[in-house]
């Protein structure tokens, strides 16, 4: 299949940096719970970083600073010279920094309440003062990339099935051709194949400059996607390790409770067994497979 290509200009100067950042959510009651503490990321441009930790770890309130849903109480946040810190009462140039963070929700029916498809994913664009040509051809590259026809357009959206929802949610995202993308649940409540393709495009936008920060319980599909994995837990920073590094760490996976993907759980007893390890792709379940039946069909010299 040949993907569409999105013009993308990545300048040098483009940065994302959390620092210190803390945050207290105020109950009802006179409360407060703490949701993020002394949090400082420094996140790679044009790469795919996870976050993953146990429910209530903040992920997602982490998420929700670097697109301005939630400002810092203390501490601060850059996302492409947008700065947000904690004495802010509200972000300039909101509408800026939305137009370049697009945030995909963990369920896309809350990202779709137009009337059509067409509506939905024209109201990024028409929000951010993008004319109607530019955000229409954007619409096409990502109905192209996501395998969606142009017959989608006239359709409510909640007709749509689960996966068809995701996929024009993704495309209400593309249509303001944002360069950070924010994931909430990465592949949460898709089946098998919507989950590889779903995966398929993420990396075929990457590919492309696309910077994306996902938070994640599916600890197989950070494996095969994630440049980089921060473990948060209660609301700190625990770790910052490429998936090689931390995955092929028995003691800081067991120090931080951290369940292993299935391909490594597999490849550990396939190595206590004897099974020689030297060489195999794991990222992926079918490359691991395919080199597995190519390192037993060759010969032992």
């Amino acid at each position: 299949m040949r993907w569409a290509i999105f013009d993308q200009k990545i300048s040098s100067m483009k940065k994302i940096v959390v620092k210190n950042l803390s945050h207290t959510f105020t109950e009802i009651d006179g409360s407060k719970t703490i949701a993020l503490h002394d949090v400082s990321i420094n996140f790679p441009i044009g790469k795919i970083t996870a976050l993953i930790g146990p429910s209530g770890s903040g992920k997602t309130v982490l998420l929700k600073h670097l697109n301005g849903l939630l400002l810092p109480t203390q501490g601060s946040v850059n996302v492409f010279n947008f700065n947000l810190s904690s004495n802010q009462k509200k972000i300039n140039n909101i509408k800026e920094l939305r137009k370049k963070v697009g945030f995909l929700f963990q369920f896309p029916e809350q990202q779709l309440f137009e009337e059509t498809v067409e509506k939905d994913v024209l109201f990024g664009p028409n929000n951010f003062d993008i004319n109607h040509e530019t955000a229409m051809k954007n619409i096409y590259k990502s109905f192209d990339l996501l395998g969606l026809s142009r017959s989608f357009l006239p359709r409510q959206p909640l007709e749509l099935s689960g996966g068809e929802k995701r996929k024009v949610a993704i495309a209400g995202v593309l249509s303001s051709n944002p360069d950070l993308i924010l994931i909430d649940q990465l592949g949460r409540g898709l089946d098998i194949k919507s989950q590889k393709q779903f995966l398929n495009i993420i990396q075929t936008l990457k590919n492309q400059k696309k910077t994306f920060i996902c938070a994640a319980n599916d600890l197989d599909a950070v494996l095969e996607i994630a440049d980089l994995i921060v473990y948060l837990d209660q609301g700190k920073v625990k770790l910052i390790e490429t998936p090689e590094k931390l995955f092929f760490n028995q003691k800081i996976l067991t120090d931080n409770k951290i369940k292993l993907p299935k391909t490594i759980a597999f490849l550990n007893k396939y190595q206590a067994a004897g099974g020689d390890i030297k060489g195999i792709n794991f990222r992926k379940k079918e490359d691991l497979i395919h080199d597995l039946i190519n390192k037993l069909k060759t010969p032992k010299k």
